[in-house]
């Protein structure tokens, strides 16, 4: 029982296989498998200087689900803010629903360390409420 909420997981359980014949025999096997959410992310990872190397410092990120849904707000911090819009489909043109975040830095709050961060995409589905997102520093600290 493990749902990912919009952020990726991982679940294993063991289970016995009986196997018929002359001689039954019970073997326990191992499963692994690979939890995704019901709205994809086009990534899930942001750098803090991916959004250095850009004029303005922002990066994007499109999500995507099967019906039409809406992004209710993002959470991130201060030194972040987001803004989101649905793509439009070209008319008659099947596809999934497509929002589009566009996150920017400001660089003025920006700390001159952060740990690994997390963003919180709202969404109006009922199956899938929120989508998570990281950002990580990988500037190189002074003197490095």
């Amino acid at each position: 029982d493990l749902t990912p909420n919009g952020g990726l997981a991982t679940a294993g359980a063991p289970f016995d296989v009986t196997f018929t014949g002359a001689k039954p025999e019970v073997v326990t096997v191992p499963v692994r498998g690979f939890i995704q959410s019901r709205v994809e992310p086009s990534r899930r990872f942001l750098s803090v200087s991916g959004f250095l190397k850009w004029t303005p410092m922002s990066q994007t990120v499109y999500l995507s689900h099967a019906t039409p849904f809406r992004i209710l707000g993002v959470d991130c911090p201060d030194w972040l803010s987001a803004a989101s819009a649905p793509l439009a489909r070209p008319e008659g043109k099947p596809g999934p629903a497509i929002q589009k975040v566009v996150l920017s830095l400001d660089p003025a709050k920006l700390p001159a360390a952060i740990l690994l961060t997390r963003i919180r995409i709202r969404t109006d589905l009922p199956e899938a409420p929120q989508v998570f997102l990281l950002v990580f520093d990988d500037r190189q600290p002074a003197g490095q």
